[in-house]
This record gives structure tokens, sequence and C-alpha cells, in this order.
């Protein structure tokens, strides 16, 4: 019994080691976290080592998404990319030199971001603007209500 008792406790002390190796992101801001995607949301995230990190959001309706990924720090040497995921798979990829930019249907959908710091710590922040795009319906009530006007205004006329 005692060497199955010193096996499990060198696996626990493994994992726990290995755990605390990974734990390279500390996220200092995150506007994600509630689910729900805002006109504007963004996150500040600590980071040292190797790291990859989710933020998770849904989209009520047809939607432009514009996203940026920078280094706050540029004196850093942090490096990554990330990419965004629809529940059917990728979306969109993106860096810190190239921004996402995508129009995308109501769902539920992330981001992962991934790269390294090198040996120093590094911050990153994540924005994403997100403008509703107007539905077709929305188009033939301004059409329909641009020829009402101009259909009283030649009415006027001819009286």
């Amino acid at each position: 019994m005692k060497p199955f008792f010193k096996q499990t406790l060198l696996l626990g002390a493994v994992v726990l080691a290995c755990g605390q190796a990974n734990a390279a992101s500390v996220k200092q801001f995150d506007s994600f976290s509630d689910g729900v995607e805002a006109a504007t949301e963004s996150a500040l995230t600590q980071v040292m080592g190797s790291f990859f990190d989710t933020y998770t959001f849904s989209l009520s309706g047809l939607s432009s998404v514009e996203t940026y990924l920078t280094n706050v720090l540029p004196s850093t040497s942090l490096t990554g990319s990330f990419a965004l995921y629809s529940t059917s798979g990728l979306v969109a990829e993106g860096s810190f030199s190239s921004p996402i930019t995508a129009t995308l249907a109501a769902g539920d959908y992330s981001y992962l971001v991934f790269g390294t710091s090198g040996a120093s710590t590094g911050y990153y922040s994540l924005a994403s603007t997100v403008t509703p795009v107007p539905e077709p319906e929305t188009y033939a009530l301004f059409l329909a209500g641009l020829g009402a006007i101009g259909f009283l205004t030649a009415r006027r006329r001819s009286n």
C-alpha cells in the first residue's frame, strides 16, 4: 500500500508542477467574461513564457466584427497570433500585425490567443468592435418611406 501512496503523491506533485509551469497568463481586465458581445469588448492580459488564452462571446444577430491584438509593451519580445472560431470551426486568423474583420451571423464564438513572451513579462490587449448589419427589411422600409415622400411631393406640386 505504501508504494501506491508514494506513486500517487509523486504523480500529484508532477501534475501540480506542470500546471504551474503552464499558468503563464493573468487576465488583468476582461470585458468578454460576461459572454455577450457589446459594441466594444477588450481584455488586457499579462503573460510570461508560452500562453494560450480563450475569450468567448455570443452574437444575437448579423454583425460586422473587427478585432485587434496589440503588444502593450513593445519593448518585450512578445510574439503571437489569434484565431476566431465559431461552433462549426475556424472563421478567421490574425496576429499583432494583421487584425480580423469578418461578418458573423448570430451564434456563439471564441477567440483563441496564443504565443510566447520570451523570458520577460509582457502584456497584450485584445479589442473587438461589433457593428450590427442592417437587415434587408430595414432597407426595404427605408426605400418605401422615400417612395411615399416622393409621391406626396409630386402630388402637392400638381395641385
